[in-house]
């Protein structure tokens, strides 16, 4: 063969392989294209099931950005430029922000109420651009320190919304709280008795020359006097705390509040502020201006423990004695907020996506509404209406707080957003408690410290899903790792 036809054969060759390399190219790259249009349709249906409290965070630019440049990466190099920029303009234009979907509820926004009761399901209907939470991992406040374990062998048990038991919707109730105080303290609450004890204040503070200063801490003591003079006096150990016991209590709370400067008050031995215009008395007070006995000691040192405080606060939801299981130095905010939480105990269900901005009772609880929000197994479902575990959250503080949320929004995250990170040690009630860190988005659970147990660890309320209500339990066993202060609290 001549070298000129030889050239020319091996010219056809080069073109022919040049031709389908330039086919496989472009099925290479129109290949790439489809798969991510397919990931970016099914990325935005993921967004679009969001539910109450765990619901589908959108993803934050760091963590979205990443996962796109891996793949672009292994594939960038064998595509055409405008395919390169054409995807980027899309990333970018995905990561920085993302408007939901007309039926997709709201997720992190702090939200204002528009009336007395929030929509049912917390949905705004999508009217508002959802902005990626940012978090700054950098801050030394938001180093994740875990709750101390307290040293009991019982396990963490998950409220979480994947132990629902949808077949009953049962709330749980207080009954166990119900039980301990009746069997072990032999003590009834009526319903509403804090109203009793708010209208024993007012008689009081109209004989002060400042009532607007008169702050009551020493109704566990008030109470603890009341058991010991009611057995003494009729000999039944069973006790009713209702209307009818308003008369004694009010005579014991004028004995156990008295004037600084009073000559009963110059005869105790501790220090007496001559500031102050009450001097509040104790059970050891009284056992000592009484020269009480050891049984009788005894009697009021019971009524005076941390259990016992814990009990009466929890089945009253009284200021006065939370208080008293809050401990001294936790400011009256805190007290309030505390205070509306317990109100909701054993009485209000769990429902996912479940917000209320109502002042006191919400009328929609316990009415029968359909689970719209998504992103739950009871989606779809018919329940009681209540609240999840952050509207929960955000109920107890606008309801403490007088009219305002404190800027805490009444989602997971931007509840975690509006707090910075304290060691469990230094909890105080009205601080937050989470499961998760905040990479979990709305994929979390909240809830709220009411106080610490007689060993230390910490008491929390929450809207637990596999309970189907609002509940008291110890924040380790109960699944809770880290604690957070909300910054707008004093």
């Amino acid at each position: 063969m001549s070298l000129k036809k030889l050239r020319k054969r091996m010219g056809c060759l080069m073109l022919t392989g040049a031709m389908i390399f330039a086919g496989s190219h472009t099925a290479l790259a129109a290949e790439y294209k489809a798969n991510l249009q397919q990931s970016d349709l099914s990325r935005e249906s993921n967004h679009s099931e969001v539910g109450g409290d765990k619901e589908t965070e959108p993803p934050t630019e760091q963590s979205e950005s990443h996962s796109e440049s891996e793949s672009e990466r292994q594939t960038e190099s064998e595509t055409h430029t405008s395919d390169q920029e054409e995807t980027k303009v899309a990333i970018d234009v995905e990561t920085e922000t993302e408007t939901p979907t007309e039926s997709e509820p709201v997720t992190d926004e702090t939200e204002e109420p528009t009336s007395d009761t929030e929509k049912p399901n917390g949905d705004d209907s999508g009217d508002k651009e959802k902005v990626p939470q940012i978090v700054d991992r950098n801050d030394p406040k938001d180093e994740l320190e875990q709750i101390d374990h307290p040293g009991r062998e019982d396990g963490q048990e998950d409220h979480s919304d994947a132990n629902a038991n949808l077949t009953t919707n049962i709330i749980a109730g207080n009954g166990i709280y119900l039980s301990e105080l009746s069997g072990t303290y032999y003590l009834t609450f009526e319903d509403h008795f804090s109203k009793v004890m708010d209208e024993i204040e007012k008689d009081f503070k109209q004989w002060l020359d400042k009532p607007e200063q008169f702050i009551a801490r020493n109704w566990q003591d008030v109470l603890a006097v009341y058991v010991l003079r009611t057995r003494e006096t009729t000999g039944n150990r069973q006790i009713t705390l209702d209307q009818g016991a308003k008369e004694e209590l009010e005579k014991i709370f004028f004995l156990m509040n008295i004037r600084g400067d009073s000559s009963i008050a110059k005869k105790l031995s501790k220090e007496v502020d001559l500031d102050a215009e009450i001097c509040p008395l104790t059970v050891k007070d009284y056992a000592e201006l009484k020269n009480l006995g050891a049984e009788e000691k005894e009697i009021l040192d019971k009524y005076t423990t941390a259990e016992c405080k814990k009990l009466c606060a929890v089945i009253t939801a009284a200021k006065g004695f939370v208080r008293g299981e809050a401990g001294p130095g936790v400011s009256e905010e805190r007290v309030s907020i505390v205070a509306a939480a317990c109100s909701l105990v054993g009485k209000v269900g769990y429902f996912w996506g479940g917000k209320s901005y109502a002042i006191g009772w919400d009328s929609l609880w316990g009415e029968p509404m359909t689970v719209t929000a998504g992103g739950s197994k009871s989606t779809g479902r018919s329940r009681g209406f209540g609240l999840d575990c952050s509207g929960f959250v955000c109920w107890s503080f606008y309801n403490g707080l007088g009219g305002t949320d404190g800027g805490i929004g009444n989602h997971t995250t931007s509840q975690w957003n509006a707090s910075e990170m304290v060691e469990s040690k230094d909890a105080q009630p009205g601080d937050l408690v989470f499961y998760d860190s905040p990479e979990a988005g709305d994929q979390n659970h909240v809830g709220l410290v009411i106080g610490k147990n007689a060993d230390g660890s910490l008491l929390v309320a929450h809207c637990s899903s596999s309970r189907n209500g609002v509940v008291v339990g110890e924040a380790w066993s109960s699944g809770f790792k880290y604690v957070r202060r909300v910054m707008s609290l004093n």
